[in-house]
C-alpha cells in the first residue's frame, strides 16, 4: 500500500462514509396520510363547545330549566267576571276564561306559563285562534302576551318566562281576541318556576364556534385533496 492510500485511511476517509443507514420498513416509504384523515382536535373542540353553548344552552333554557309548578284547568268562559278584589271585569270584544288568582314572588322568577288547548274541531287545517294573556296586580297590567293556537287535539303554547318584581296577589286573564274559529273544550295551564330565559348572545356565540369548527374541517379536507393530486 503506497503512502497516498495510507494517508487517506489515517484521516478516516472511507468511500461509503456519506451513505445514510437504511432503516427497515422505511425504504421506498410513501407519505402516510392517516394522520391527515383524522379530525383535528381543534375542530372537535370547536364543534363540541359550539353545540354546548349554542343549541344545547338554548334547549336547556327553553325546555329543561325551571321547576314544574301547579296545574290549573280553565273551562268557564264569559264576558263579565268578578275579580278577586271585588271589581268587575267587562269584556266588549270577546270572551275570557275565569280569571285565575295567583300568589307570586320574585324569589321564584322566572315564571313560565305552559298552556295546553284542547281543540275539538275536526277540520282545523287553516283556522287559528288569537288570545291575549294578561297578568294583573289589582287594576294594573303587569304583563301582556299575545298567542295563537293552530291545529287540533292538544295544542301546547309556552310563553317566555315572566319576571315578578313585587310579591303579592296577581290575577291571570286569558282573553279571546275576536270570535275564535276553532272550538276549544278547555285549557290547562302549568306554571313553572325558576325558568331561565336564554341570553341570545350566548347562543349566537355557540353558533359562531360551530361555524368555525366546520370551517376548519372544510379547510383540512381541501388541503388533503390538493395533496393527493
Amino acid at each position: 500500500m503506497d503512502r497516498c492510500k495510507l494517508d487517506r485511511f489515517s484521516r478516516g476517509y472511507f468511500p461509503f462514509q456519506a451513505a445514510q443507514p437504511i432503516i427497515p420498513g422505511h425504504a421506498n416509504a410513501e407519505p402516510n396520510h392517516e394522520d391527515s384523515r383524522r379530525v383535528k382536535p381543534q375542530a372537535l373542540l370547536l364543534l363540541v363547545l359550539g353545540l354546548i353553548i349554542g343549541p344545547g344552552y338554548y334547549a336547556f333554557c327553553e325546555h329543561v330549566s325551571g321547576r314544574p309548578g301547579q296545574n290549573y284547568a280553565l273551562t268557564e268562559r264569559g264576558n263579565r267576571w268578578t275579580m278577586p278584589d271585588g271589581s268587575i271585569l267587562r269584556l266588549r270584544g270577546g270572551m275570557a276564561y275565569k280569571p285565575l288568582p295567583l300568589e307570586l314572588t320574585p324569589d321564584s322568577n322566572g315564571y313560565r306559563l305552559r298552556f295546553t288547548f284542547n281543540v275539538t274541531q275536526a277540520d282545523a287545517s287553516d283556522a287559528k285562534n288569537d288570545y291575549q294573556v294578561s297578568l294583573l296586580q289589582g287594576d294594573i297590567s303587569v304583563a301582556e302576551r299575545n298567542i295563537q293556537v293552530r291545529g287540533r287535539g292538544d295544542v301546547a303554547v309556552t310563553l317566555d318566562p315572566l319576571q315578578i318584581f313585587y310579591p303579592g296577589g296577581y290575577t291571570l286573564v286569558l282573553e279571546e281576541v275576536g270570535t275564535p274559529p276553532l272550538t276549544v273544550s278547555g285549557v290547562s295551564l302549568q306554571i313553572d318556576t325558576g325558568a331561565e330565559k336564554p341570553k341570545m348572545w350566548i347562543a349566537w356565540s355557540g353558533l359562531v364556534l360551530l361555524v368555525l369548527g366546520v370551517g376548519v374541517l372544510l379547510r383540512d379536507a381541501i388541503v388533503l385533496a390538493r395533496k393527493r393530486r
